[in-house]
Order: C-alpha cells, then structure tokens, then sequence
C-alpha cells in the first residue's frame, strides 16, 4: 500500500487520490503505461490511473474535430465506419429501455457524439436533447436532436428537468465522478431515471485479454469501474438501489479481425457484430 504527497504537473501529469472516495492509500496494479500506472484505492476498491493526464489537456482533445475522425493519439480512428453497429446497438437497447419504463418523456444524452442514440430513442420520448463537447460532432447530432448544446453537462440549464438523462462511455473519463452523478441527479425530475453505461473492469474480456484490453485506453480513461464500485459510486451521489441492465454492444467487422491481424475486404468492414459482457450498464430511480 501506498500513500503520497500530490505533485505538480510534469509533461501534463498529475498525481490524484480516490476520484471516488478520495483516500490517499492505494494499491498498484501490474498494469503500466511509461510513467502512468493503474492503482486500487485501499479504501473503496476503485482502479485509477495515478498519476493521469490533466483534465484540461484531455477537455482540449474532446473539443477538437479529429477526436471523432482520423485520431492518432487521442479519440477514434474509425468512428465512421462504427456508425452501422452503433445504430443497432442503440436501437436495440433504446427499445429494451423503453419496454422497462426507463426511457421516455424529456431525455438528455450527455457525450451524444454524433447522435446515433438519440436518433434511435426519440421514437419513444416527446423530447430529445445532448450535450456535446466536439463541435463537429455535435453538429451532426443536431440533425436528429431537438436541442444540442455545446460543452459539458455544466453548460445544460439548471431549469431543464429530464425524465431520463443517460450518459454512455463517459463516467471512464470524468475526473470527478461523485459530483457529475449528483448533478445529473439536480436534472432528473422526481420518478426520473439514470442510465450509466461503462466499460465493464470486472469482465472476462478483461481478465482475458489483460494489457491488450481495448478499455486501457490511455490516458483518455482515468477511471475503471465493475458493478460494485459503480453502485458505490451511485450511491453516493444519492441514488439508491442501482439495477443493472443487459447492454450488448455492436462492432464493425473489420475492427474486430483487425485487433487480431486478420485482413477483411471492404465490403465486410462494417457488419455489426454483436459482442457480449463489453458494457455494463446501471439504471437508477431519481425518488
């Protein structure tokens, strides 16, 4: 176990404690990316990267247009050619959280990208809003969504209430996740859920693939979460009994052969294929 006095930025690092609990003590993992490393907090079990990028670096990253598009170090090298998954991954979850009770009346996707959720879930809301740091893909959202807004969930009005506010792959990249949880909880109207989808830490495919795990994607992601912590976490931030629900994501074809060095012709790149135990996914009740 390890506890140490916060440095300053060097080459953009930072040293961090908890982002949970915010204990000191922590536990180093074998894992390891040159000066990064992924730690256990003692207290509440939660991994994280120690020390991590600055927040404001990696803001910088998730504004600029090549974040959704040809990305060397930062964001996605294929978005574009994920579009076909992401629209069935999305449509068919919408539907099953629609069939729960769980999306319906005013939504507000936090991290919408391009709006591939929104365009499938407005089927079963009367309104449809995102919010959006990247400019350019949030542009495009703006053509299926009713309000997209610029930034992060701070730059949403206070005075909009939502019946479901959900935010997709983004907790692994929030620096301070208690109080992003309790401020979506000020947004949700009374009887109003949350969803909260992660890269699942606590997978097989992790335990599996080790190192070469897709979700070490560093340093965009600074925090790693399996149901436990995410619980606690929601917990936290005032939400009581969190229930998890089945996410199957989609990816393309070619970016699956492609992590093993197998070559697919063109017309089969994109052919969403469905790949369980990726994503978990939470849902909790706004009382």
């Amino acid at each position: 176990m390890i506890s140490g006095p916060d440095s300053g930025d060097e080459g953009g690092l930072e040293d961090c404690d908890c982002p949970v609990c915010c204990a000191a003590q922590f536990t180093p993992t074998k894992y390891r990316w040159d000066r990064i490393h992924l730690v256990a907090c003692a207290n509440c079990g939660t991994h994280y990267l120690r020390p991590r990028l600055s927040e404001r670096i990696l803001l910088q990253q998730y504004q600029q247009d090549s974040y959704f598009g040809e990305a060397s170090e930062f964001g996605y090298r294929d978005y574009t050619q994920q579009q076909a998954s992401l629209r069935k991954t999305f449509r068919v979850f919408a539907h099953r959280l629609a069939h729960r009770g769980i999306l319906r009346g005013r939504l507000l996707e936090i991290g919408c990208a391009r709006g591939h959720f929104i365009a499938e879930a407005r089927r079963y809301c009367d309104y449809a809003a995102g919010v959006e740091l990247s400019e350019s893909a949030g542009t495009l959202a703006r053509k299926v969504g009713d309000q997209i807004y610029r930034g992060t969930l701070d730059d949403v009005p206070v005075s909009e209430k939502f019946d479901t506010i959900c935010a997709f792959h983004v907790l692994e990249h929030v620096y301070k996740p208690v109080e992003f949880i309790a401020e979506i909880r000020r947004r949700l109207r009374s009887g109003g859920h949350l969803l909260i989808a992660v890269p699942d830490y606590g997978s097989w495919w992790r335990h599996l693939l080790g190192s070469r795990w897709p979700s070490f994607k560093i340093p965009e992601h600074v925090t790693f979460f399996d149901r436990k912590s995410c619980s606690r976490l929601l917990g936290q931030a005032g939400f009581a009994n969190p229930g998890k629900i089945r996410c199957v994501y989609r990816f393309p074809l070619g970016q699956l052969l492609n992590f093993v060095s197998v070559p697919v012709p063109a017309r089969l790149q994109s052919i969403p294929i469905p790949v369980p135990a990726t994503t978990l996914a939470l849902y909790a009740r706004h009382e």
